[in-house]
């Protein structure tokens, strides 16, 4: 170790000088060596609105009215926020874990009633993106969902893209993960469950109620839904490939029928399956789907039957099952460790998506 020579020091001066030299270096050393992996600050009580440019709004939960947010002020969940034309405000939820609201936004920042540590982010229109710090969700049993109108978004440590539009008929959610993993989960329990990474880009169109269309844009992925015996099966998608999910109220009311549709990337179909299955226990359908055959116009069951055969057109490649699921037998989606079925590139080659990976119906 150098020695430090300090002019007019005298020798006893300048030994013990460098006896505190020696001794400080010697705790920085020790403190650097024990000090444990800095832990993920865990969610504050209330979250704070900062970095605001352009117009940002609130509406607390017990307000009626809107009013001009304040950069840098703390506030209770449930509150919703929106921001202007060329606007932009970011969510801090702890240190290190952020949600970034772009133009135009509007979401609800809530928690849950039994689980207050999982918060959501519910998105009715906009763009977000989120940052967490790598091991938030392990180390003080925080959650953070984006929630939209198609799908719901669990983050896993990472940073990640939710955007919601909606373009005619059609709700469209596209998630794009920069890093680490998002499981992403049907709002419908059962219809489809999987897991993005980066640099996985998927978009999930809804419309009417009854019609999903789930577009892998970029990157590859596993996407769990049911077989034909409502059991989990496990379907690869490559970059340009997806899947269909039409389901529906049968005629007596008391059964659901889905009809799941697989394309490649030339957006041609693979296969197609029907399963039947009963109404789980106090189960009750939502939107359209609270209709009774009986009193559903004639013009309404025409064009819901023609949406159907036109759903399940099939070429000669696809194949075509229908399955009654017997009561009680309905199904929990679980890791992928079931059969699975790997998209081939089509026929005319890869496709690009269009610049808003939604995909014809």
């Amino acid at each position: 170790m150098a020695q430090c020579r300090v002019r007019g020091a005298t020798g006893e001066e300048e030994f013990l000088m460098n006896m505190r030299m020696s001794f400080m270096i010697a705790v920085c050393v020790t403190v650097c060596c024990v000090v444990p992996a800095t832990k993920a600050a865990p969610f504050e009580p209330l979250f704070r609105i900062t970095s605001i440019s352009g117009e940002c709004s609130v509406k607390t939960p017990d307000s009626e009215q809107f009013k001009n947010a304040e950069d840098g002020r703390a506030y209770p969940y449930g509150t919703m926020v929106k921001t202007g034309r060329k606007s932009s405000a970011v969510i801090v939820f702890s240190e290190g874990n952020t949600c970034r609201l772009l133009a135009d936004a509007m979401v609800t920042i809530a928690e849950g009633v039994k689980d207050p540590k999982l918060k959501t982010i519910k998105l009715a229109t906009g763009r977000v993106e989120v940052e967490l710090e790598p091991e938030h969700h392990k180390t003080n049993g925080d959650s953070l969902n984006v929630e939209t109108a198609t799908a719901i978004c669990g983050a896993i440590g990472c940073k990640f893209t939710v955007v919601f539009t909606v373009e005619g008929e059609l709700q469209i959610t596209t998630v794009s993960v920069e890093d680490g993993q998002v499981k992403i989960t049907g709002l419908q329990a059962g219809l489809f469950e999987g897991i993005l990474d980066s640099p996985d880009t998927m978009s999930i169109a809804m419309g009417s109620d009854k019609f999903i269309r789930l577009r892998l844009s970029k990157g590859a992925t596993g996407l769990i839904v049911q077989d034909s015996e409502g059991n989990p099966r496990t379907i690869d998608l490559k970059a340009g490939s997806s899947i269909k999910i039409w389901r529906r109220l049968s005629e007596n009311g008391k059964d659901w029928v889905t009809v799941i549709m697989i394309l490649g990337t030339d957006d041609q179909p693979i296969e197609t399956y029907t399963v039947v299955q009963p109404l789980g226990e106090g189960e009750q359908p939502t939107g359209e789907q609270t209709q009774k055959p009986g009193e559903q116009q004639k013009g309404a069951e025409e064009q819901e039957e023609m949406d159907l055969r036109q759903f399940a057109t099939t070429t000669t490649t696809t194949t075509t099952t229908t399955t009654t699921i017997p009561p009680g037998t309905q199904p929990t989606i679980r890791p992928p460790v079931t059969p699975t079925t790997t998209i081939p590139s089509g026929g005319g080659g890869h496709h690009p998506p269009s610049p808003t990976p939604v995909g014809r119906r």
